[in-house]
């Protein structure tokens, strides 16, 4: 429990404005002082397919530190100066946008950080290739990669529309298929879920996110069917913006499935309705993942 509070603050306490961790070279740069350098370009994510899931990510920030000390932050690819030389523990934790939102970049809870010994010469460059994994206390109660028969989301009573296995290459993200979601002037109102499977439930103050791949014509919303003993409720709190391609997203679900006293379990909620101005809308998704802590 101790390690899953120390996640759940790492979500809120280092969810901070861009202005301050994206750092500049000046503040490794003090006076008489001749820096080495580290380049990174990318970090990669390494997954087990068969329990994890696809190895999709957006990681679009490295989280330095040099013998436990914060470096600071840098969008990659990234090329930074450091007050060091010789042989140091180099550790790097890879950074999202959480909810999108460039303003509230974090160092991914679920995301195991990279590790090496460095040896670090004045004024040389060093390239440090990161490859990470998920954390071995993480599970994923729902996935859907639309690569199976049989859609783990289905419409709704409230619906007039379904979600559907589609294929070709300008509407799959990677695979064979991905799950495609069509309004028209006869099916206008899309609700989806995951209540024909066994809801999920979320251990007390852990954080829990869904990941998704998605691209769309027009906005949709994302959040919860909130289950309890006796009836359920829905609550789509986010607005997913149109993307023209496919773009991967990291939700925070933490708060909002928090604020629901004596909830049973959880179902992965998923809603349209039909904007006039838009010809053909469509919604694509592809790897969809609840991500917690066990």
């Amino acid at each position: 429990m101790h390690r899953k509070n120390k996640s759940l603050k790492l979500i809120f306490i280092l969810a901070l404005p861009l202005c301050w961790f994206i750092v500049s070279c000046e503040t490794f740069k003090p006076e008489n002082e001749i820096p080495s350098y580290i380049h990174i370009d990318e970090i990669k994510l390494n997954t087990t397919f068969s329990s994890e899931g696809t190895n999709s990510n957006k990681i679009t920030d490295a989280w330095v530190y040099i013998d436990d000390q914060q470096i600071g932050v840098f969008e990659l690819p990234a090329t930074f100066p450091v007050i060091f030389s010789g042989k140091h523990k180099l550790k790097v934790l890879a950074g999202v946008k959480m909810n999108g939102i460039s303003a509230t970049r974090i160092s991914y809870p679920f995301y195991k950080g990279y590790e090496q010994e460095i040896d670090l010469e004045l004024t040389k460059t060093d390239t440090v290739k990161p490859i990470i994994s998920y954390h071995t206390s993480v599970k994923f109660p729902f996935m859907e990669d639309f690569e199976t028969a049989g859609i783990k989301l289905e419409k709704t009573a409230l619906s007039d529309t379904g979600i559907y296995q589609v294929s070709g290459s300008d509407l799959v993200f990677e695979g064979s298929f991905s799950g495609g979601i069509f309004l028209d002037d006869k099916h206008i109102i899309a609700k989806i879920s995951s209540t024909s499977l066994s809801p999920f439930s979320i251990p007390s103050n852990s954080p829990v996110f869904l990941e998704m791949d998605y691209k769309n014509n027009q906005k949709f919303n994302v959040g919860i069917i909130i289950k309890y003993p006796s009836m359920s409720e829905s609550n789509a709190f986010f607005t997913i913006k149109p993307s023209a391609t496919w773009n991967k997203i990291y939700l925070n679900l933490t708060e909002e499935i928090n604020n629901y006293q004596g909830a049973t379990g959880y179902y992965l909620y998923i809603t349209a309705a039909k904007e006039n101005n838009i010809v053909a809308p469509a919604i694509f998704i592809d790897n969809l993942k609840i991500v917690q802590f066990k």
